[in-house]
């Protein structure tokens, strides 16, 4: 009798991974011990983590306001300029 581990691999779509690193959090396991409960490869683990975490886009929004209130022949045209760093800018001009 051969003394032979088998190793299944199992292709998870994208929601199974995501209920399965949502479960890891709540569990309140390590991720290793997780993965060995779970029977999921440490690797597969942090692999989707690193997909999981890129997807995540944080948005920050700020309040533009101006003062005093434009009159309306100040409305007749505009200039944005947005410092975004690393020496970019963006510039919008309507005339």
């Amino acid at each position: 009798m051969d003394n032979q581990i088998e190793v299944v691999r199992r292709r998870r779509s994208v929601g199974e991974w995501t209920a399965l690193l949502a479960e890891q959090v709540e569990s309140g396991l390590s991720q290793r011990v997780f993965c060995e409960l779970r029977g999921v490869s440490m690797s597969s683990f942090y692999n989707a983590k690193s997909r999981a975490k890129a997807l995540t886009v944080e948005s920050e929004f700020i309040e533009v306001s101006c003062s005093p209130e434009p009159t309306e022949s100040a409305v007749s045209g505009w200039d944005i300029e947005l410092i975004l760093g690393a020496g970019v800018v963006l510039r919008m001009r309507l005339a």
